[in-house]
């Protein structure tokens, strides 16, 4: 890590640079890698965490809806699932997008600030683990069909669909 050290009398002109005892720093000597990841490209690298954050979102929004409308899913987050119950998917898309507009609306407008691109990176990797859960529940869903069948019985509350019943009206 490397900065400059006036000399005395000379003000910023003739600065020496001094590493701090870490001559081997993986960002010393590359200006490059220094440039991407310093405070000037900030604003860059949280528009382009929120424009993944954007994608995610609309991916869970569409498995989501996808398993709601047919076969019915487990819903963990307590405001999700006030929203499924008491509003039906139109709620649901509705929230969802209320939602993610304003996070990423808010840390786009502060996006140069760190504290805007640490929510950022936050963000992301939820919505990654996310994802990752996704995959998994995509792929062990056939193997389950049977037990999914019987949740609602047995889960109560956290037992959201919207499809319809077999044999229902």
């Amino acid at each position: 890590m490397a900065f400059r050290v006036p000399q005395a009398g000379s003000g910023t002109r003739g600065a020496k640079t001094a590493t701090l005892g870490l001559p081997h720093h993986p960002l010393r000597g590359s200006a490059a890698l220094a440039a991407l990841f310093g405070s000037e490209w900030r604003g860059c690298r949280v528009t382009v965490l929120m424009a993944a954050v954007v994608v995610m979102s609309l991916a869970d929004l569409a498995i989501t809806l996808t398993y709601l409308n047919h076969v019915g899913m487990i819903e963990s987050n307590p405001v999700a699932r006030i929203v499924m119950h008491g509003g039906g998917p139109w709620s649901l898309i509705a929230w969802k997008l209320a939602t993610t507009t304003l996070a990423v609306g808010i840390l786009l407008r502060l996006r140069r600030r760190l504290v805007a691109e640490a929510a950022a990176v936050v963000s992301c990797a939820v919505l990654v683990w996310l994802m990752v859960q996704w995959v998994a529940y995509v792929e062990a869903a056939p193997a389950l069909a049977g037990a999914l069948a019987s949740m609602p019985d047995h889960l109560g509350e956290e037992w959201v669909s919207f499809a319809q019943p077999i044999g229902g009206s």
